[in-house]
């Protein structure tokens, strides 16, 4: 267990003074701020020591503390009087996110540069080990929020954007667009003295049999919401309720309109796989009937082949035959010319 859990609620808090008794405290009520807490999931092992705060009894069997930010935003930057380290201000006018890194003499807040998810882009959690800031483009607050996440969330929210990465300009207008920025500073005070309230009843109490995997970064619970924003909440999940049930009467409008186009379309489109069929099917005919022509004309001039073989066998054994023959006279030839050049010599000896 870190040095920081709390085991009991009347355990003494450190005696350095950069240490609270407690959870982070409530922000002030400041005219034109609205905050929200949220809760991440943290394993004992992966939050430093030195991280300012007391954390409660860890539950699950992967030691899961369940610890709060704050998640503010206004159309200013952030502001040194408030903060504590993890929480996230969003400046609406002019579209920049900012991280609280430590707290001191003030809230020193850093700007989110760039939302690339390379390791050496990654902005860190400045307490937590492998917590990485992200923006989730849908969240149980009724939409996206700005969230310390893990690694492979990280890398599956990139494998689902396809390695797309927008600007932290373009996540401030999503935010806008799925929370709104039409906030009056009455609005932001009720929601404020609701959160400070809540805070000061006491959230460090974990709710048990709570069993979070370490990777799955729940991060919101229902149970913590303050009424305002449950409120806010209900609003927003009425709205897109009704907007997504627009969509669908018109897209059932557009279907009934196009069936009858679709129907004409798939039968021309039957009819002429249909004609290809055919006259795949007689061309397949045709070559059957060209191959078994082949294939007799092909016996009929292995047929000739054979008896033009034997022909010229013959031939040959007719030609080797007259070449006896031939030899044959020939040599009689040769006897009968030397039998007569000695007859005239003899002749020629006795005289007349």
């Amino acid at each position: 267990m870190s040095d920081h859990e709390m085991t009991d609620t009347s355990r003494d808090s450190p005696t350095s003074s950069e240490y609270s008794d407690g959870l982070p405290p409530p922000p002030p009520d400041i005219p034109g701020v609205r905050f929200v807490s949220i809760y991440t999931a943290v394993r004992s092992a992966d939050i430093d020591d030195a991280y300012p705060y007391l954390l409660s009894q860890p539950v699950g069997v992967h030691r899961m503390h369940r610890v709060p930010h704050y998640e503010f935003r206004a159309p200013r930057p952030p502001s040194v009087e408030i903060g504590t380290p993890g929480d996230i201000w969003i400046d609406l006018a002019a579209g920049h996110v900012f991280i609280c890194t430590y707290t001191g003499s003030g809230a020193n807040w850093e700007r989110w540069r760039t939302t690339c998810t390379r390791e050496e882009n990654r902005t860190a959690h400045p307490y937590f080990a492998n917590r990485y800031l992200s923006y989730s483009y849908s969240g149980r607050f009724g939409g996206g929020r700005f969230q310390w996440v893990t690694v492979s969330t990280l890398r599956r929210r990139d494998r689902l954007r396809h390695g797309q990465v927008a600007s932290v300009a373009e996540l401030v207008a999503q935010y806008l667009r799925a929370h709104g920025h039409d906030d009056d500073d009455d609005t932001a005070l009720r929601t404020s003295r609701a959160l400070r309230a809540q805070v000061g009843a006491g959230h460090d109490a974990d709710p048990t049999g709570i069993d979070v995997d370490p990777d799955s970064d729940t991060q919101e619970f229902d149970d913590d919401i303050p009424t305002a924003i449950q409120k806010e909440t209900v609003s927003f999940l009425r709205k897109e309720i009704t907007r997504l049930e627009q969509a669908l009467v018109a897209s059932e409008d557009k279907s009934h309109g196009s069936a009858s186009e679709q129907d004409q379309e798939k039968q021309l489109c039957m009819a002429t796989l249909a004609d290809e069929l055919t006259s795949a099917q007689t061309r397949i005919s045709e070559l059957e009937a060209s191959r078994e022509r082949n294939l007799t004309h092909t016996r009929s001039l292995d047929g000739s082949l054979r008896d033009a073989r034997a022909q010229v066998r013959a031939l040959e054994a007719g030609r080797k035959e007259d070449q006896a023959h031939l030899d044959a006279e020939t040599a009689v030839r040769l006897k009968l010319a030397d039998q007569l050049a000695k007859m005239r010599q003899v002749m020629g000896e006795a005289g007349p």
